[in-house]
């Protein structure tokens, strides 16, 4: 159609390029040809496609800097300029909290479908947001839980199924070595009284705390109203109980031995998902159906058929001892569970076949309306929740909370209860943070009193917990700690074990719990020189660096510890004692950091009580002090040489523990939980049940009676403690830390209105994060279907895949090419809830093919370069493991002397078995043999290993999987796939050293990696750098040439380019049977059966300053009211820039001097350490909540993202570090500034537009019409370069000889003309001596002194052939 545009303006159009054409030439004095009359139609069309092509891109590319959709205005004065550098995330980890990236579960690797949710049964978050951006897309089965340690509960479940039920739910383990509990139902006494009058106190206690028990997963029973799980041997009763233990109706053994195998067991062994159903019905007898996926699995005529009460405590994930607490470890449940139901009848098998598999589990989903609040979600773009509404369904659990409407689903979030869609509102609390509470007048301590300002107290339900996981500014050597703390009552009793009272409710027996009131993790300060540590570690890990703890069990056994208490004057029981350690590991190095000292306090009742303890560095004397009373310690360790109350007494020694030893200033400190690993691998049997106040750290020890005396009498504020010490001539050391426990010292978060966080008044800023140990949110793969059809699974986001390991893989590399001969660092990405085996993560063995023990081969070299036993790591350089010599110490401690003539450095005291993600890396150099062990960025166990060896290239690596010899002889449990040990877990020391778990980013270097190095992989691993800067990146010198760049959101990882690397696994196949090696240097891993790949749960991380995903801000906090709430979406009146972190404002109409959002990155840590992740929120009034630092839990969606990022700056000689997030702008003044900036640009906006005010619209819009003025834009340009190319190869006859004959000789002619501006020397290079000679005769006296100047500066005749002519031909040409 452009051909046949009118003439007229066929000629205006030719007379206008004729014009552009002739403008230049004529400055030059060349008139170009005029073109033919059929030119001048394809010039003029020409002309109309250039400027429809720069008219489009610029409207695309306008877009990007300056987008107004409606009324609302992006500055482009923000640019990625002053985008904020080298962002951290502090995992337990957020470590990928570290905290601390990725959570994953098991995934199909064809599951690739869309996973929107539809009306048809289950709910979803908006999918597009997370594509699009980057970000993983949970499939049809959404979410499920992972268990570990935690549980979920109802505390009064109302309407508990009565005379029968029937408990459905998929179940994902490898646990085997727990007694799992999936499910556990306990009431009060009281209510089952009527039922069995005359049953003493003790029995009836136990079976109303197990009123109702699904236990063990490794031989599936259900119990109702039993006393014993069950009783070996077991006697016959009569009626009514017929046999007292549960097991006893299972099988015609079950009472007679463990060993017979009675149920089903539901751990599998490859990490597949399998359906539990357990039916109970009180008219059949009380008989127990169990079934597994659908199959009669096992089944009890139990005879019980006394209804359940309703109104008690229902926990899913352990073992109830007393009423809603008193929990076992090792009855906890290591699993992942989805599609929980509970019925009240007893379901039959074809019911319970239909619809297990059915994602509407065979119900009609509705809309939930009960939320008054879900339209305006709807309106966010987040799918509404559905609920199914059946006469028998009591509760559903489908643990989907991440995609329902009160979230974003394409962020990280946290959940404090999982919600029921059976509309019956039984919701499962999964945790909730310690609750404040109003001090109380302790009974026992008469001379107690409260002082004039107002506080209140910390209390704590076993699993929750205050945190911080960068503390700073512990003291090194001399220390007091004081608190006050109240715990429940304890009396001895003839009933087996102890009773714990808990106010009017006597607690079961219960002889392994410990109350945890103080726990600070650390490490011992080395030298940086391996070689004077006389066989003990340089630098050492110390999870109990100081623990203060009070325990219940009796410790008075004469055939366990004969003569504990022979000669302890006074002390009867170790009931109620108190005990503590100092710069402790139990663990690892040989018991040479086992510094622990037990007092005999008695604390056995429930009153408030001030506890004081100070420890001595340069003798190590160690003084506990109960309510001003300093108390008598009756058994200690001490360097790991135990001693009891026979010998204390007698020593002059009798209460120092770890003279001369120190640990380092910064770790971290957690109240009500004990640590064994960095801020995190808690036990439901180190917890705390009690209260806490005033809890105070001093740099030194007091050691006056008087100052102990006056703290003693008083809970008052530390301003009140200072007036009255005063008036006495007293003082106290240097505060390190202060926590009193008020309302105007605590935050609340704004979704919850809960506690979030206490304020440290110290000046170190060390404020602690409150929070519980729960279940995590992982993707589900549950094996759904959905009309007829298998479900689709979760899709892979910008993270990809991760690969799952267990005993029926091998994955190896049989012939690793270049592998690292005299440094080397290993690191990679794990997560594992295992603590039955010593799983070995890698393995590289250099020894013959085909080695057997006859040959005396089979040995030789497998241990080349081994990480093994994540429970408690170890590090194998060509066969050196360390001091073996010492395993006498390792497990009895120090009793004949041996720390003086070998020391034990073969374990490191640490283990990553958790359920997070951690970041491992070891290091290894050969000149001195200098071997460290990082977790999660810090730096935890440096050794010696190999001193000046070399390790062969050629060898097998596998990963997983322990060799004994190459490629196979692995240490496995019968039944495992590949060649075993035959003496695995009977003679080895080692026993099962399979890996089972998740491991991802595994990359091998052939250098040591620095802690800044090891920690900006963490940070690229985690996507943590901002797409418009790369400021600061490891690879930022490879990337210039490349269009996608290494460690964002949208490109995690490293450059496999990346100099020193020798291999690097993504395991982002998702496919197949081989893990690619991405540097390209071909060390491609075979998986050798079956691969279980794990798509990568890659969210936003809403709160840490970075924006990218989904998000439309991020002002690094979770803050609503500032702009940017807890979801990362502007709220409605406010404007918030695409920066990092967003700068957020209200627009016009608000008001003017209010101050901006409170939005200030966290101040950096001293000495280069982060002391957070996140910034504290603000609190109105104080603006020192806006500044110091805090650290928040980890997510409960937790995941290799999710997980923290915790590291620290080095001591002993490394080089500090210093990645606390930095705001992008310099000053306040700076931010106030760009403020004005915006609103400049608003209201120029709003003059030429002629509105009077301005509308806020969702950044989404923005994005929304950004991307249609691109997609317009581009296809314009494709679109006229096709009808350009076509006009070209249509006209090609009259085009090419116009060209030809006519433009090229005229643009030759021009060039030559243009060349006589040029200086002389210049010209003869660039034009020729035709033009130059003509020029120099007009112009010679002008240009001569340039002619001087150009040769002076070396551009004479010897430089001639580096200036290439560019026109006018050479010569004589033209």
């Amino acid at each position: 159609p452009l051909l046949k545009f009118h003439t007229h303006l066929e000629h205006s159009f030719s007379s206008l390029l004729l014009f552009v054409m002739a403008a230049p030439a004529s400055f030059v004095g060349v008139v170009p040809p005029p073109p033919p009359p059929r030119m001048r139609r394809m010039l003029m069309m020409l002309l109309v496609m250039v400027i429809l092509t720069l008219t489009a891109a610029s409207s695309s590319f306008s877009s990007v800097f300056v987008c107004v959709s409606g009324e609302e205005l992006v500055s482009p004065g923000l640019s990625s300029s002053g985008v904020q550098q080298q962002q951290q995330q502090s995992s337990t980890t957020k470590m990928r909290h570290l905290h601390h990236r990725r959570n994953l579960m098991e995934s199909s690797p064809s599951s690739s479908s869309s996973s929107r949710r539809t009306t048809t049964g289950t709910a979803t978050s908006n999918p597009s947001s997370s594509s699009s951006s980057g970000g993983s897309i949970p499939g049809v089965a959404g979410y499920a839980l992972q268990f570990a340690d935690n549980y979920a509960a109802i505390p009064e479940f109302s309407n508990f199924p009565s005379t029968a039920l029937t408990f459905e739910t998929w179940v994902q383990s490898t646990d085997i070595c727990s007694e799992s509990t999936v499910l556990s139902y306990a009431v009060d006494p009281s209510e089952i009284k009527s039922h069995h009058k005359d049953e003493s106190e003790f029995l009836l206690e136990s079976r109303a705390y197990n009123n109702f028990v699904i236990f063990n997963l490794r031989e599936l029973i259900a119990c109702h109203d039993f006393v014993w799980m069950w009783k070996i041997p077991d006697t016959y009763v009569g009626p009514p109980d017929y046999w007292g233990g549960c097991r006893t109706f299972y099988g015609e053994k079950g009472g007679e031995t463990l060993s017979s195998k009675v149920s089903q067991n539901y751990v599998d062994r490859t990490g597949a998902w399998h359906h539990l159903a357990v039916t109970w019905d009180a008219a059949s007898n009380g008989t127990t159906s169990v079934y597994y996926d659908g199959l009669l699995a096992g089944y009890a005529v139990t005879g019980r058929t006394n209804p359940i009460p309703s109104g008690g405590t229902l926990i899913i994930g352990n073992d109830q001892d007393c009423l809603g607490g008193c929990f076992d470890e090792s009855q906890a449940l290591y699993a992942a569970l989805d599609e929980v139901r509970i019925w009240n009848v007893a379901r039959s098998q074809p019911e319970i076949l239909a619809s297990m598999r059915d994602v509407n589990s065979g119900i009609t989903p509705e809309e939930d309306n009960s939320d008054k609040t879900s339209g305006a979600f709807r309106q966010g773009g987040i799918a509404p929740r559905y609920v199914y509404k059946h006469p028998n369904l009591i509760a559903y659990w489908k643990f989907d909370e991440p995609n329902d409407e009160q979230s974003n689903g394409a962020v990280w979030g946290h959940h404090s209860k999982a919600h029921d869609y059976s509309g019956n509102g039984n919701h499962l609390l999964l945790g909730a943070p310690p609750t404040l509470s109003k001090l109380e007048r302790p009974v026992a301590n008469s001379v107690f009193k409260l002082g004039d300002k107002p506080l209140g107290a910390l209390d704590f339900h076993r699993r929750q917990y205050a945190i911080n996981y960068d503390f700073q500014g512990m003291p090194e050597g001399d220390i007091t700690i004081e608190f006050w703390a109240k715990t429940d009552a304890v009396t001895s009793s003839e009933s087996p074990g102890t009773k714990l009272h808990k106010g009017a409710t006597v607690m079961a027996p219960d002889s392994e719990r410990y109350d945890e009131f103080i726990s600070f993790s650390a490490r011992s300060i080395g030298d940086s020189d391996v070689s004077n540590d006389e066989g003990y570690a340089d630098v050492a890990y110390l999870d109990d660096a100081i623990v203060i703890e009070k325990y219940y069990k009796e410790f008075q056994d004469p055939n366990a510890w004969p003569g504990l208490l022979d000669n302890a004057e006074g002390i009867k029981s170790t009931i109620g004692a108190m005990s503590v350690h100092i710069n402790a590991n139990r663990e690892g190095n040989g018991k040479a950091n086992d510094h622990w000292i037990d007092f005999a306090t008695d604390w056995i009742d429930n009153d408030w009580h001030h506890v004081l303890v100070s420890w001595r560095r340069s003798d190590g004397e160690t003084r506990l002090y109960l309510d001003g009373k300093e108390q008598t310690a009756f058994w200690k360790s001490d360097f790991g040489k135990v001693s009891n109350a026979n010998n204390l007494a007698e020593t002059p020694d009798g209460s120092t523990i770890g003279a001369g030893t120190s640990r380092s200033s910064k770790g971290s400190l957690v109240l009500g939980k004990q640590q064994e690993c960095h801020g995190g691998c808690f036990t439901s049997t180190y917890s705390l049940d009690g209260s806490l106040a005033n809890v105070r750290f001093y740099d030194g020890a007091i050691r006056s009676e008087e100052v102990i005396q006056t703290l003693a009498k008083s809970i008052t504020s530390l301003e009140e403690m200072h007036d009255t010490l005063s008036q006495k001539g007293l003082g106290l050391p240097p505060i390190a830390a202060v926590y009193e426990f008020s309302e105007e010292n605590t935050h609340r978060d704004a979704d919850t209105k809960e506690p979030d966080t206490v304020r440290d008044l110290g000046e170190h800023r060390n404020h602690l994060a409150l929070g519980s140990t729960s279940a995590n949110y992982v993707l589900s793969t549950v094996p759904l279907m959905r009309d007829g059809r298998i479900a689709p699974g979760p899709r892979a986001g910008a993270a990809g895949y991760a690969l799952m390991l267990n005993d029926q893989q091998v994955a190896l590399v049989s012939e690793f090419k270049g592998f690292p001969s005299k440094a080397i660092t290993v690191e990679f990405w794990m997560s594992s809830t295992d603590r039955c085996r010593e799983g070995v993560p890698f393995s590289y063995a250099t020894g013959p093919w085909g080695g057997t023990a006859g040959s005396g081969a089979k040995h030789e070299n497998d241990n080349s370069f081994l990480i093994f036993d994540y429970t408690n790591f170890g590090i194998s350089v060509m066969e050196d493991e360390g001091h073996q010599d010492s395993l006498m110490i390792e497990n009895f401690g120090d009793i004949f002397g041996m720390r003086s003539e070998a020391g034990s450095d073969w374990r490191s005291g640490v283990g990553a078995t958790d359920g997070t993600f951690h970041h491992i890396a070891v290091t290894w150099e050969s000149e001195a043999g200098a071997t460290n062990l990082y977790i999660d960025g810090r730096l935890a166990w440096r050794v010696q290993r190999a001193k000046g060896a070399s390790i062969p290239d050629g060898g097998t690596l596998v990963i997983g999987r322990e060799q004994d010899c190459r490629g196979g002889c692995f240490d496995s449990a019968r039944g495992a796939t590949g060649l075993l040990d035959e003496d695995t877990a009977t003679t080895d020391i080692h026993g099962i050293q399979d890996f089972y778990g998740i491991i991802e980013e595994l990359r091998v270097w052939d250098r040591v990696l620095t802690q800044q190095e090891l920690r900006a992989n963490i940070q690229s691993d985690q996507g943590l750098f901002p797409d418009d800067d790369d400021r600061d990146r490891p690879d930022r010198s490879s990337r210039r040439s490349s269009s996608r760049r290494f460690g964002t959101f949208s490109n995690p990882g490293v450059n496999p380019k990346s100099p020193g690397l020798k291999a690097y696994y993504k395991f982002d196949e998702g496919e197949g049977y081989v893990a690619r090696d991405a540097t390209g240097n071909g060390n491609d891993i075979i998986l050798t059966e079956t691969p279980s790949w794990i798509v990568t749960d890659w969210k936003s991380l809403c709160g840490d300053g970075i924006l990218q995903g989904a998000e439309e801000c991020d002002d690094n906090n979770k803050d609503d009211g500032d702009g940017c709430d807890h979801l990362c979406r502007v709220e409605s009146g406010w404007q918030c820039s695409k920066t990092s972190p967003s700068i957020c404002f209200q627009g016009e109409g608000g008001n003017e001097e209010e101050s901006p959002s409170s939005s200030t990155a966290p101040a950096r840590g001293v000495e280069g350490e982060s002391s957070s992740s996140t910034t504290a929120a603000t609190t109105e009034g104080d603006s020192s909540w806006s500044t110091d630092a805090t650290v928040r839990p980890p997510p409960r969606e937790s995941s290799f993202r999710s997980s923290f990022f915790r590291g620290e700056g080095e001591e002993g000689g490394e080089e500090g570090v210093d990645s606390a997030p930095k705001p992008w702008y310099n000053s306040e003044k700076d931010r106030d500034q760009i403020i004005r900036t915006f609103r400049e640009a608003e209201e120029r906006i709003n003059a030429e537009d002629g509105e009077g005010g301005h509308h806020h619209r969702h950044n989404h819009d923005h994005r929304r019409g950004g991307g249609i003025l691109h997609a317009i834009g581009w296809t314009m340009v494709v679109v006229v370069s096709v009808l350009l190319i076509s006009l070209l190869v249509m006209r090609r006859r009259t085009i090419v000889p116009w060209i030809r004959d006519d433009f090229m000789p005229w643009l030759g002619r021009g060039w030559s003309r243009a060349t006589d501006l040029l200086p002389p020397a210049l010209a003869r290079r660039v034009g020729g001596g035709m033009s130059t000679s003509r020029r120099l005769s007009r112009n010679s006296a002008r240009y001569q002194g340039l002619d001087d100047d150009f040769n002076m500066h070396g551009m004479g005749a010897e430089h001639e052939e580096s200036i290439l002519p560019l026109g006018g031909g050479g010569g004589g040409g033209g």
